[in-house]
C-alpha cells in the first residue's frame, strides 16, 4: 500500500499495529501515515512474541497513550517512557535482557496509568525491580502487575514499589503474587490510605499458598464499629479477588456488609461505601458467602460471586 507524498489525516486519533515492519515499503508507508496524523494521541503496536522497537519516526511527544505488546527489555522500556513526555496512559511487556548490555539511566515520567505485563519472563522480579527502580512516576494513580506464576520473589518486587516516595496509588492490580499474609499486609499498610480500587488475581488455583487472602487480611478489612481501629483501606469502593481467597466461610461476607452500612457512619468514620464486589473462588464451599453476597447484590452491591469449580 502507498500514500500520497501529501496524505493528512487531521482528525486520527489512534494507530493500531499488528504484524511487523517487514521490508522497507512497510516503513514507507507507516512513515507516512503517522506523519500525517497531527492529532495523534494513541499508538498500539500488537506484535506479540516479536522483540522489536516501534521505529523511531512515531511522534512521541504528541503521545497520550502508549500499548506495546511486543516483549521489550528494561532498558527500551525506560527509553520509550523517556521519549513520551506527555504520556497519560502505557501497557508494557517485559522481557529479560539475557546479554544485559544496556545501561540503565533514570526516567521521570508524567504517567499517571500503567501496566505491566511480566508474566512470560521468568527472571521476573529482578526485571521488574530495576523498571522502577531507574523510574520516577511521581503522578501516578493506577498501576497492574502481572508476574509468572509460580515465581516467589515478589515480595521484596512490591514492597519496593509500593514504598517508592510520593507514590500514591488510587487503584492497584497485582497478577499471580507470590508473597507470604504476613508480608502482603506489610506492603498493603504502605499504600492503605489511598487505595479506592483493590485487585487481587491469579491465572490458576495451583499452590494457593502463596498470594492469598486468608482470615488475617480480611479481619483487617473489616469495619468493626464505633472505637474501632479504622480498616485498612478505608477508602476501599471496588474490590476484585479471583482465585486467592482462603478465609474462613462467612467471613468475606461479613467484611462486606461492615462496609455496607449506613452511609452517615461510615462517613463519620472516614469510611467509604464499598459498592462493588467481584470473587471467584476456588471450591464451591463457601455457600454462606454465596448467600450472604447474593443478598446484597440483590440491595444494590454491585459486581457477582463465581466458583471456578
Amino acid at each position: 500500500m502507498h500514500l500520497p507524498h501529501t496524505f493528512i489525516a487531521p482528525i486520527l486519533e489512534s494507530v493500531e499495529v499488528f504484524g511487523g515492519y517487514n521490508d522497507e515499503r512497510d516503513h514507507i508507508f507507516y512513515r507516512s501515515l503517522l506523519r500525517g496524523c497531527p492529532a495523534l494521541r494513541s499508538y498500539t503496536s500488537n506484535r506479540r512474541g516479536l522483540y522489536e522497537l516501534p521505529p523511531d519516526y512515531i511522534p512521541w511527544e504528541q503521545l497520550r497513550n502508549l500499548e506495546i505488546a511486543d516483549p521489550i527489555n528494561v532498558a527500551n522500556a525506560l527509553m520509550l517512557l523517556g521519549r513520551a513526555v506527555n504520556l497519560h496512559s502505557c501497557y508494557l511487556t517485559i522481557t529479560p535482557d539475557y546479554i544485559r548490555t544496556h545501561s540503565l539511566k533514570p526516567v521521570t515520567s508524567p504517567i499517571k496509568i500503567l501496566t505491566i505485563d511480566a508474566a512470560n519472563s521468568w527472571q521476573t522480579g529482578e526485571d521488574v525491580k530495576q523498571f522502577f527502580l531507574f523510574l520516577d512516576a511521581r503522578n501516578l494513580t493506577n498501576l497492574s502487575v502481572t508476574f509468572l506464576l509460580r515465581q516467589y520473589t515478589t515480595h521484596d518486587i512490591l514492597s519496593d514499589i509500593l514504598s517508592k516516595p510520593r507514590l500514591r496509588l488510587s487503584s492497584l492490580t497485582i497478577r499471580n503474587l507470590a508473597i507470604s499474609e504476613d508480608k502482603f499486609l506489610d506492603c498493603l499498610t504502605l499504600l492503605s490510605e489511598s487505595i479506592t480500587a483493590l485487585e487481587i488475581l491469579r491465572d490458576s488455583e495451583e499452590e494457593p499458598i502463596y498470594g492469598v487472602v486468608k482470615n488475617k487480611i480480611i479481619n483487617l478489612l473489616t469495619f468493626h464499629g464505633e472505637g474501632s481501629p479504622k480498616p485498612l483501606f478505608p477508602l476501599l469502593e471496588t474490590l476484585t479477588l479471583e482465585l486467592c481467597v482462603e478465609a474462613d466461610d462467612g467471613l468475606l461476607t461479613h467484611m462486606v456488609r461492615s462496609r455496607r452500612r449506613s452511609p452517615d457512619t461510615l462517613r463519620d468514620h472516614g469510611i467509604a461505601l464499598l459498592k462493588r464486589l467481584d470473587v471467584v473462588f476456588v471450591h464451591s464451599t463457601h455457600s454462606l458467602d454465596e448467600e450472604g453476597l447474593k443478598e446484597m447484590y440483590e440491595e444494590g452491591l454491585r459486581g457477582g460471586v463465581k466458583f471456578f469449580r
